[in-house]
């Protein structure tokens, strides 16, 4: 909904801006257009040749990548959610994730492999063999040093408790702090000829890692759950204090060993054994391999214009100025574009579109800050000539004020869906009323991520359900949360997704009236409307999938990609039912005239007709917005992280698709799950883009036909 773990943030013009590589952030980039003139690059000499194009094209399909590449995000994935270094938990289900991977790539037929992929499968094998090596190996040294880690069965047992989001007992917590704390100062007096050098140092990295662990899981609970704030923190410090004590012991005793004492804690008897899987590795069930389809990962479309792609990434990092792009312009009229493969057509019109859109940007008056008004939120509006070439970029062939009736005419269709939820809520067309009773139906304190976990379950059953789109299983077992703190909540005050579920409520440092606020702008109806949305199949299932697919096309962000992609899906749950009471039809229906809104504000913003404290009027007076839930919403927008049409981009984005899947879906070219897969493969581009990678047409060097998406909602 607001924060997204992608790089997709900021606009599809953004790559020449800001080129990044990773396949997904964990804060948005700031919006560019803002960055004062004196800190921009110098620009290159107007008389530098072209840049060589042609000689950075990829022509060999590298077979054996993208298979690599899935192994090693699946296999981080993991790591990540399994992180108590020393939890049996832990050690079983990374066993059992290389042993599948083992087995996968041993069945792989030579003959359907390149003599290159071929050799670069046995290196894979040998790194999947190579980690089940170690991993023995640490399960052996963490058996052996265990005397020197008493804390740490506590340990796994509270943060794996919290990665599951069961609901923390704060008293249980308190006596198992209290009693590791015990145990940490008796294993800190023996310490002393208790172990070798090796294994002392060994100990000294997992209690670091333990303590990390613990502070992240104490700072999830600390100040939203009444009962663990009451129980916990005397207990916790007391642990904290003596795993810093012990922490230091133990580098002083490591620091005393000899120096061949200090074998690498991962040696043992074990490195030299046959590489294959453990005995004691679990048998996989039929149909539950941790390992996709690696005879469609071999057949995945190789794009020429990668090489390229990966040198803008990797050289430009940053750089921005007329000359340079012009460079990279200059240097795309020497590739053959007829020549390209399709998929490479498509990276060079992402390309191509990106640097031109920049161009026209730099062209433009550098926008001046408005003075703040009664919001005290400034911003910087950039005019009509300015919202023209950020659409232009987008390749939305509408003007400002056609996006503006295209709000209303969907504002038009909630207001009617909303007047009849009302009505069944006993309210008559009084849906403000209904929507005030919605507001006060949320979680008891400390028990929000109950009811996020809750939501989230019935997501993915209801995806899977109706056979949407593929679900992963690892996606759907290492979903991670945070809470958002108080600051973060002034601009981010609603339940969010991405890489993480990201949990909104009141904390005790909060005032009464911000409590109250935040609990009623996270009842329970708004958290079953978005959840789809934040997580699976919306914003969380992005940031897996765009990991694993195409990820160099990261450079091209768009919120109507990632934005709308996620409003799409409230769209789809809608319209499938996962709504199922009045009041649950309201909280979806409140997001959606949210986004109708965002698009009038926004724009109204930018054309220089409306104030901020306009904005904030209009989400709280037309949407129902709380008021300082709507000054976030409106200090967000312009607060300089953001693209202009960033706003914008949800409702249209979500509209685009939805034209899109009736096109692709409707005329038999795809499946409703093939289609929805594919879109996530193609990974982030404008939607007519998209368009046109789904529908194989031909395509030149000025790219597709303008598409005019919009279609009108039906009577209610």
């Amino acid at each position: 909904m607001q924060s997204r773990h992608l790089a997709t943030a900021v606009g599809v013009c953004a790559l020449a801006l800001n080129f990044v590589t990773a396949p997904a952030q964990t804060t948005r980039p700031a919006d560019a257009t803002t960055t004062p003139a004196a800190t921009r690059p110098t620009s290159a000499p107007s008389e530098a040749p072209p840049l060589d194009l042609p000689a950075m094209l990829s022509p060999t399909f590298d077979q054996i990548a993208i298979v690599r590449q899935r192994y090693t995000a699946d296999r981080q994935t993991l790591t990540q959610f399994y992180d108590v270094a020393t939890s049996p938990t832990r050690h079983n289900r990374l066993r059992k994730f290389d042993s599948d991977w083992l087995a996968a790539l041993a069945s792989l037929d030579p003959q359907s492999l390149t003599p290159e992929a071929r050799d670069k499968a046995r290196d894979l094998r040998e790194l999947v063999h190579t980690n089940l090596r170690n991993l023995a190996a640490e399960e052996k040294r963490d058996a052996r040093i265990a005397p020197l880690l008493p804390m740490a069965p506590a340990v796994a047992e509270l943060c794996e408790a919290w990665r599951r989001l069961d609901r923390v007992d704060g008293e249980r917590a308190a006596g198992l702090l209290d009693k590791a704390a015990k145990g940490i100062d008796a294993a800190r007096a023996a310490l002393p000829g208790m172990a070798s050098g090796s294994d002392i140092s060994a100990a000294n990295e997992i209690v670091r890692g333990l303590r990390a662990n613990m502070r992240a899981w104490f700072n999830f609970y600390d100040g939203y759950d009444p009962l663990f704030s009451w129980w916990v923190p005397g207990p916790y410090k007391k642990f904290d204090f003596a795993m810093e004590a012990y922490a230091a012991s133990l580098r002083k005793a490591s620091s005393a060993t000899r120096p061949a004492d200090s074998a690498p804690a991962t040696q043992s008897d074990e490195d030299d054994a046959p590489a294959t899987a453990p005995s004691s590795a679990p048998t996989t069930a039929a149909g539950n391999s941790d390992v996709p389809d690696l005879s469609a990962l071999l057949k995945f479309p190789h794009s020429e214009m990668q090489g390229v792609l990966n040198r803008l990434g990797n050289g430009r990092r940053g750089q921005r100025s007329k000359e340079t792009d012009q460079r990279w312009i200059d240097g795309l009229k020497q590739i053959d574009f007829d020549k390209l493969s399709h998929d490479a057509q498509i990276d060079y019109l992402l390309l191509s579109n990106s640097l031109q859109t920049d161009l026209k940007r730099q062209k433009l008056p550098r926008p001046t800050t408005r003075p703040a008004d009664p919001s005290g939120i400034r911003g910087r509006p950039i005019g009509d000539d300015g919202l023209r070439v950020e659409l232009d970029g987008e390749m939305i062939p509408y003007t400002p004020d056609e996006l503006i009736d295209i709000a209303n005419s969907e504002f038009a269709w909630c207001d009617a869906e909303i007047r009849k939820a009302s009505r069944e809520m006993g309210f008559g067309d009084d849906w403000k009323k209904a929507l005030e009773k919605v507001k006060t139906e949320h979680a008891a304190p400390g028990r929000q991520p109950e009811v996020v976990r809750d939501l989230i379950h019935e997501s993915i059953d209801f995806t899977r359900a109706h056979d949407f789109i593929t679900v992963p299983d690892l996606e759907a077992e290492t979903l991670r949360a945070t809470m958002l703190s108080p600051e973060q909540q002034l601009t981010a005050p609603f339940f969010l997704g991405g890489a993480f579920i990201q949990i909104a409520f009141p904390t005790d440092a909060m005032s009464y009236e911000a409590r109250m606020e935040s609990m009623r702008g996270n009842n329970l109806a708004f958290s079953h409307a978005t959840v789809g949305h934040e997580m699976i199949p919306g914003h969380n299932m992005q940031s897996f999938m765009t990991a694993r697919y195409r990820s160099y096309r990261n450079l091209f962000p768009t919120p109507f990609w990632t934005e709308g992609w996620s409003l799409y899906w409230e769209m789809r749950f809608y319209d499938a039912g996962f709504a199922k009471t009045p009041e649950q039809r309201i909280g979806f229906l409140f997001w959606r005239m949210h986004r109708c809104a965002r698009i009038i504000f926004s724009l109204r913003f930018h054309q220089g007709q409306w104030t901020p404290t306009q904005c904030i009027d209009f989400l709280v007076d037309r949407v129902g917005h709380e008021r300082d839930n709507a000054a976030a919403e409106v200090r967000r927008s312009f607060g300089g992280g953001y693209g202009p049409l960033y706003q914008a981009g949800y409702m249209l984005g979500a509209l685009q698709l939805r034209g899109l899947q009736k096109e692709i879906v409707g005329g038999g070219k795809l499946t409703d799950r093939q289609f929805h897969d594919a879109v996530l493969q193609q990974n982030a581009m404008p939607i007519a883009m998209l368009r046109a990678a789904l529908s194989d047409q031909k395509l030149t060097r000025d790219g597709p036909a303008p598409w005019r998406f919009y279609e009108k909602p039906a009577a209610n």
